[in-house]
């Protein structure tokens, strides 16, 4: 006999919002990859929480924060609380630690948001969010 596992609702919708953001974070790959950045890394974590993708855009290095949405109309700036950028931040200034014995540490950095609707290719860059 072939046990059924339930699904409770949170866990479904969660199952759903990490595929929807695995997509958005690959069409933001693909775009930021077309537009000559180099990615470095991706899905950084700390115990802050995670940076989507890290890469080198020209001289900077650029820490993206991607987020997809369905609805066509919304203010980006909806999805990223102060909070949030806090502990990206954080999560950056540990990046620039670790990595590679510190090999970014004389780098300029900046912190964008990439925001993708409808899983389409149409989506906001807004650089230096912080």
């Amino acid at each position: 006999m072939i046990e059924k596992k339930r699904i409770k609702d949170g866990q479904r919708h969660q199952k759903g919002a990490v595929q929807k953001g695995k997509l958005g974070e690959k069409i933001a790959q693909d775009y930021l990859k077309n537009s000559g950045v180099k990615i470095i890394c991706v899905n950084y974590h700390s115990r802050y929480g995670e940076v989507d993708i890290i890469g080198l855009d020209g001289d900077s290095l650029v820490f993206y924060e991607v987020k997809a949405y369905l609805r066509q109309s919304v203010d980006p700036s909806e999805f990223i609380t102060l909070k949030k950028i806090g502990n990206i931040k954080k999560t950056v200034l540990i990046f620039l630690n670790k990595f590679e014995n510190g090999k970014f540490l004389d780098t300029m950095c900046r912190i964008d948001l990439i925001c993708i609707r409808n899983f389409e290719h149409v989506f906001d860059h807004i650089k230096n969010i912080a």
